[in-house]
């Protein structure tokens, strides 16, 4: 069906990803304490990346609740499903690592606008502490001519840089050059990518 991200691309750019982080990984620049999936695609994300790559790190789930109406802060995700995530995940973070910085890979399938991003890291970072450091990957990122919030940018792969040094190879055209795609629905639930 034309428009549909097939599924054979679907799991190339997952590949793709294993591969972009595989490299940090083995060589000592980059160890989360946990790998975070957005729901809904990102759980799927997050499952494959964790089964490939961090099979000894914790991965947890954030409720991308996209229908809430309260005006509130992070209103996607401040509910009480994901403040007792978080929470529960601080409380073990304290308990194996002394309360370190915590680092933590936030897995999406699609960036449009950044909204969903930027709740997220902003929703972890109130529950974590500002210094938390989020390496932000989604399979699909479109709009890279639209400016894009400073807190998502610095999570992005090739803006991230934890010590203030560069962990990926990667310039930010060809992060979006990778993540594009002109599909506009994903293989799953018929979900359409939204641009702005």
């Amino acid at each position: 069906m034309e428009g549909v991200l097939q599924w054979d691309d679907y799991i190339e750019r997952v590949k793709r990803v294993i591969q972009l982080i595989k490299v940090p990984v083995e060589g000592g620049h980059f160890a989360p304490n946990a790998i975070v999936g957005i729901s809904n695609g990102g759980l799927v994300v997050a499952d494959i990346v964790w089964r490939e790559v961090f099979k000894s790190t914790p991965i947890l789930a954030l409720w991308a609740k996209r229908n809430e109406t309260r005006d509130v802060p992070n209103r996607y995700f401040n509910n009480p499903f994901n403040v007792a995530v978080i929470s529960s995940f601080k409380k073990y973070l304290i308990e194996t690592h002394r309360g370190a910085v915590a680092t933590l890979l936030l897995l999406d399938d699609h960036f449009g606008t950044g909204r969903t991003a930027g709740q997220a890291i902003s929703f972890i970072r109130q529950l974590l502490g500002n210094k938390t450091r989020i390496l932000y990957i989604p399979l699909v990122a479109r709009q890279p001519e639209h400016p894009i919030e400073r807190q998502v940018e610095e999570c992005l792969p090739y803006a991230y840089q934890p010590a203030g040094q560069k962990v990926f190879d990667l310039d930010k055209e060809g992060f979006f050059a990778k993540a594009s795609t002109t599909a506009s629905y994903f293989p799953y639930l018929g979900k359409e990518i939204r641009t702005r």
